[in-house]
């Protein structure tokens, strides 16, 4: 089993010694943008609109695991 896979069934956090960095977050853009298409704002962490963010920072517990597919 590989080291990504076991990590995942254990819930574990990301690796931190990728090519990309360590880890993926969720984070928001210099300037906000239309929905009018797929934009490439990352090297792999999630690009939200400053609002979506704070909506979920505001539910979300600090600490909160979360499964991206």
């Amino acid at each position: 089993m590989k080291i990504y896979e076991k990590k995942w069934l254990s819930r574990s956090a990301s690796l931190d010694n990728t090519k990309l960095g360590g880890g993926i977050g969720f984070h928001g853009w210099a300037y906000e943008w239309p929905n009018n298409g797929p934009r490439h704002l990352s090297w792999g962490c999630v690009v939200m609109h400053v609002a979506d963010i704070q909506r979920y920072f505001d539910e979300l517990p600090s600490g909160t695991m979360v499964i991206i597919f």
